[in-house]
C-alpha cells in the first residue's frame, strides 16, 4: 500500500468513526465488552442532566439517542419513591387570648430510581387563630417540574371544611403529573395528595398519599 492509500484509508476510518458517534452529542457512555452501556448510572445520570439543560432541544437530543439509551432514559425518569415534608414557615405568639398567626407548606414529592427528584406538590395554609377558633385562613396549592419531559397537568380536587369560627380548618387538594415524551406518549404519571388541618389552638395534623 502506497503512501497516499493509506492516509486515505486512515481518513476514512476517521469519518466513520465521527459518524458513529454523531447520534449521541455530548453524551458518552461506558464502553463493555465492545458495546455501550446504557445501564451505567453514571452515563444515564449525565445524559438526564444534559437533556435538562436542553430546555425546547431535549426532544431532539433524546430522538437522536439510540434506542436502548431511550430506554434507559425512560426507565429512570418513571416515579420509584415518593417523600413528604411538612414545613414550618411562620408561628407568633402562644396565649389563648391573643391574635396568633401560623403557616404550613406541606410537600409531597416524586424520585427516580437514580434519587433525581422529578416533581412537587405543595400545599400552603395560612391561618390565624385565638386559642379555640379559626380567624382567618388561606390555602396556595402549586406543583413544581424538576426533570425532562414532566409536566404538571394541574389540580385535580379540593375540599375544604371548616374555617372561620369553627375549631378547626382542613384543605384537601390533589395534583397530577405525567411524564410524556415523542412516540412514547405519556409512560408514567402521579397523582399526590394532601390532607391538611390546622386548630385553633395553632397546632396541625394531616396525612398525604398518591
Amino acid at each position: 500500500m502506497n503512501k497516499n492509500k493509506g492516509m486515505q484509508l486512515g481518513a476514512m476510518l476517521a469519518a466513520m468513526l465521527l459518524l458513529s458517534m454523531a447520534f449521541v452529542p455530548a453524551v458518552s457512555a461506558k464502553v463493555a465488552n465492545g458495546q455501550r452501556n446504557w445501564s451505567d448510572p453514571t452515563t444515564i445520570k449525565d445524559i438526564i442532566d444534559k437533556l435538562s439543560k436542553a430546555g425546547d432541544k431535549a426532544g431532539k437530543l433524546f430522538a437522536s439517542l439510540p434506542p436502548e439509551a431511550q430506554a434507559a432514559v425512560l426507565e429512570n425518569l418513571k416515579v420509584a419513591k415518593v417523600t413528604s415534608n411538612v414545613t414550618e414557615v411562620s408561628k407568633a405568639g402562644s396565649g389563648v387570648s391573643a391574635q396568633n398567626s401560623g403557616s404550613y407548606i406541606w410537600e409531597k414529592a416524586g424520585y427516580s430510581l437514580l434519587g433525581i427528584k422529578l416533581w412537587s406538590y405543595f400545599q400552603e395554609i395560612d391561618f390565624g387563630y385565638d386559642g379555640t377558633y379559626i380567624t382567618s385562613d388561606s390555602r396556595n396549592r402549586y406543583g413544581e417540574v424538576y426533570a425532562p419531559f414532566w409536566g404538571f397537568i394541574g389540580k385535580t380536587g379540593s375540599y375544604e371544611q371548616g374555617g372561620v369560627g369553627y375549631t378547626s380548618y382542613r384543605s384537601w387538594t390533589q395534583g397530577q403529573f405525567k411524564l410524556c415524551v415523542g412516540q412514547y406518549g405519556c409512560v408514567d404519571e402521579g397523582d399526590p395528595w394532601l390532607d391538611m388541618t390546622v386548630y385553633g389552638d395553632g397546632q396541625h395534623s394531616g396525612s398525604q398519599g398518591g
